[in-house]
């Protein structure tokens, strides 16, 4: 039997400023479609973003991850914000957190309507070149896992993030590795990869150019479920 993966149908490229930020979703005006799953990530010196008013946009359970002084060098924090499509959403406002903004978005299609977030988890850390993800438990097969970093390196750079390494995981595809030097600094990284069963992923290695500080979030995305009428 085929696998059912939930699949990436847009990824809305990184954009950062030192004010807000108006983002084009999944990287294409209109391409999500009633039922997509939208990911919105969002980076900044560890201040704090909140979801448009209105937009039906739900924080993630385990957002956000942020470390280091409020506005200041070495700080960081990922933030994460979701909702289930109604097919009208072209852009998001990321509004001004305050030191720099970074955005960067992903679009999924066959997922779970009831329950995408399958499961997640976050934490930080001090600065180093190896950035170690927590693992989650999926409690269904075939989750698409999203793998999101946060980072304070103060340089623009696409070549930051590199080698993630699971062996409980397959099939990585890197979506995002931006920084930019804007105010303190900071960017995203984002990959993806497949879990066939259900359990636990354990936890995800991955490469940091420089030694810089963090915030990661794990992230299973449940599959579409069909299901088959019996009369």
């Amino acid at each position: 039997m085929a696998a059912h993966y939930p699949r990436i149908i847009g990824t809305g490229a990184f954009q950062s400023s030192a004010a807000s930020n108006t983002h084009t979703i999944g990287g294409t005006s209109g391409i999500s479609e009633p039922g997509d799953l939208i990911l919105i990530f969002l980076e900044s010196a560890n201040q704090a973003f909140t979801a448009p008013v209105g937009g039906g946009y739900i924080a993630l359970a385990s957002s956000p991850q942020g470390t280091g002084t409020a506005g200041a060098a070495n700080a960081t924090r990922l933030t994460v914000f979701y909702k289930i499509s109604n097919g009208a959403e072209t852009t998001y406002v990321t509004g001004d957190s305050g030191d720099h903004n970074c955005v960067a978005s992903l679009v999924l299609r066959g997922v779970d309507l009831l329950n995408p977030i399958n499961a997640t988890a976050g934490n930080t850390a001090a600065a180093s070149t190896t950035i170690t993800l927590p693992a989650v438990t999926t409690t269904v097969p075939e989750c698409l896992i999203i793998l999101a970093v946060a980072t304070d390196r103060d340089l623009n750079s696409a070549a930051t993030f590199s080698n993630p390494v699971n062996a409980n995981l397959a099939n990585f595809v890197e979506r995002i590795d931006s920084t930019t030097n804007t105010g303190q600094g900071g960017g995203l990284g984002i990959y993806t990869a497949e879990k066939g069963t259900a359990g636990t992923t354990g936890t995800t290695n991955i490469t940091q150019a420089v030694s810089e500080e963090t915030g990661r979030i794990t992230i299973a995305i449940a599959p579409l479920r069909r299901r088959i009428a019996v009369t």
